[in-house]
């Protein structure tokens, strides 16, 4: 329902409501109205000196259009479909109207940064009444009026919304015109400025010392304003630009820190390179230089004595600096090297002070070797001197009663037949079994 007054206001209501469902205020005094038999469109006209007669959308409070008469508009009406309007006036004029209405005025606007730094923003649009559908064109300088020196981006389109993308640096201009079977419309001209920004400027560093000593430490480096990611460069001399000569350690796939491992002595060049889709940038150059060190020297010892009487004592060694482990070895000679002819006592499992026991008369060298994954280091070798103090027990007396025996019956004067029978086996072993092992320098 609508009605109309001396209040100046058309009100529009639904049967269910006392309450409009919305009223517009015209200049003067409401004189006629009229509804469409669907209750889609609206007619008024209005006294002198308003002398207008207004069509209005149900949906709306604002007029789709308004004419002014010459005199007061004494009478309205609309056909059932809406698609025409009479109207008389005191001019004795009666007016005929025809559903002619253009789409009406509406904003265009845009999600865009200023400026935009990727070349991908929205337009987004306030619905133009009436319109049918919408075209959007775009060009290098202020929009005033559509002619073909724009560029057509799209026609046609149903929705308020459009994503634009894939723009170089520049500024760009925009208008959206809405359609219907009338006419057509033109919205506001905006406009974005595009500026994509290559990677920013960043810092490449390491927590590796002036010297590394493992051949282990980490890369780190700060942010690069609007890189996507990173890569990995290494080298042998110092680093001026990306080439093929260098050794690619990770390809757009490097996360700060990034730890480097297993190198070998030398000296490393290191670039990171920080990439998005509009160019690249490459850090600084940094430089490791990387010494791998051998255990340090260190001194062996002993609190046997000289000579040793009861050969039991300890070998006693000072820490050698870098060491991961000992081992230890022992000679019927002065040791110079390390090979097959020393007897292994300990392979890296030696520690100090190391306990030997259960010798017997001789000399006795023994060397200790300290190893780590870079080398291993000799100690000085040490002599001990073992003479038992304690005589062998006398042998036992003959069947005969008399404490004399045969040569064979106590073995061979001076020695202990079982020490000769043992270092016989230990000859003919080493006879039949040469052993090959590379020798150490000490």
């Amino acid at each position: 329902m609508v009605s109309g007054g001396i209040d100046n206001r058309i009100r529009f209501f639904h049967k269910s409501s006392s309450t409009p469902i919305w009223y517009y205020e015209a200049y003067w005094d409401i004189n006629s109205v009229a509804i469409s038999s669907d209750g889609s469109y609206i007619a008024a006209g209005t006294y002198s000196p308003d002398r207008k007669v207004y069509l209005f959308e149900k949906s709306s409070n604002k007029p789709l259009w308004n004419y002014t008469a010459n005199a007061r508009v004494s009478s309205v009406d609309i056909s059932a479909n809406g698609k025409y309007i009479v109207a008389g006036s005191l001019d004795n004029t009666l007016r005929l109207f025809y559903e002619s209405y253009e789409p009406l005025a509406f904003i265009l606007t845009t999600n865009a940064d200023t400026p935009d730094i990727n070349g991908s923003f929205d337009l987004n649009w306030t619905t133009s009444r009436l319109a049918d559908n919408y075209s959007i064109y775009f060009y290098d300088e202020y929009i005033t009026d559509i002619n073909n020196s724009l560029t057509l981006l799209e026609n046609g389109i149903k929705s308020l919304s459009y994503s634009i993308s894939g723009l170089s640096n520049g500024t760009y201009y925009f208008v959206i015109v809405a359609f219907n079977q009338f006419g057509n419309i033109t919205s506001n001209c905006i406009s974005v400025e595009v500026k994509l920004f290559p990677p920013g400027s960043f810092t490449l560093s390491t927590d590796a010392g002036n010297l590394d000593t493992d051949g282990r430490f980490n890369l780190l480096w700060t942010d690069s304003a609007y890189a996507d990611n990173y890569s990995l460069y290494v080298y042998n001399t110092y680093i001026t630009k990306i080439n093929n000569s260098l050794t690619l350690l990770e390809n757009q796939t490097g996360v700060s820190p990034y730890l480097i491992s297993g190198l070998s002595n030398g000296t490393y060049y290191f670039v990171v390179v920080s990439f998005n889709q509009f160019g690249n940038i490459t850090s600084n150059c940094i430089s490791v230089e990387v010494k791998l060190f051998p255990p340090g020297s260190f001194t062996l010892s002993t609190d046997a004595g000289n000579p040793d009487t009861n050969g039991i004592f300890n070998l006693i060694w000072t820490n050698s600096e870098g060491a991961d482990n000992y081992s230890l070895y022992v000679y019927n000679s002065y040791i110079t090297e390390i090979n097959s002819s020393l007897t292994l006592l300990e392979n890296q499992t030696a520690i100090s002070p190391y306990s030997i026991s259960g010798l017997i008369n001789g000399t006795y060298y023994y060397v200790i070797v300290a190893i780590n994954r870079f080398g291993n280091t000799c100690s000085n070798c040490i002599k001990v001197l073992v003479e038992l103090s304690t005589p062998p027990p006398p042998s036992p007396p003959d069947d005969d009663g008399d404490d004399e025996s045969t040569a064979d019956e106590r073995g061979i004067a001076g020695y202990d037949i079982f020490l000769i029978i043992s270092l016989i086996s230990i000859s003919i072993i080493l006879i039949i079994i040469p052993i090959k092992k590379t020798k150490k320098k000490c």
